[in-house]
Parts: C-alpha cells; sequence; structure tokens
C-alpha cells in the first residue's frame, strides 16, 4: 500500500521562531482517503467520532 502526506504552503511568522503549514493533504494514510486540510496560523481543533482519523492527522 502506498500513500501520500504533502504539506502545503508552508510560511515562517514574521514574529514567531518556527514555521506553520497552511495546508495538509493526504492520500490513502490509514482511515484517510484524499483528503485536504486547510489550517489556521493560531489553532486547528480536529473532532469527530472513534477511528475517525483524528489522530492520524497528527
Amino acid at each position: 500500500m502506498s500513500f501520500v502526506i504533502r504539506l502545503v504552503n508552508y510560511t515562517q511568522h514574521p514574529s514567531w521562531k518556527f514555521m506553520y503549514f497552511s495546508e495538509i493533504y493526504i492520500d490513502n494514510f490509514k482511515t484517510l482517503r484524499k483528503i485536504k486540510i486547510h489550517l489556521n496560523s493560531e489553532l486547528n481543533v480536529f473532532t469527530g467520532t472513534n477511528n475517525a482519523g483524528k489522530t492520524t492527522i497528527l
């Protein structure tokens, strides 16, 4: 089984010492099939039922 996890549009925040990702694309990894997640630079909250793939994203 092959899979793709691509971190897209990473940016260095002007006042922080690290970079953040604004988008994650996951294709065929564990329970996730072709998913694109747009992230906020401040806070992201993942919710869902058991075995929905929340921990897989992390």
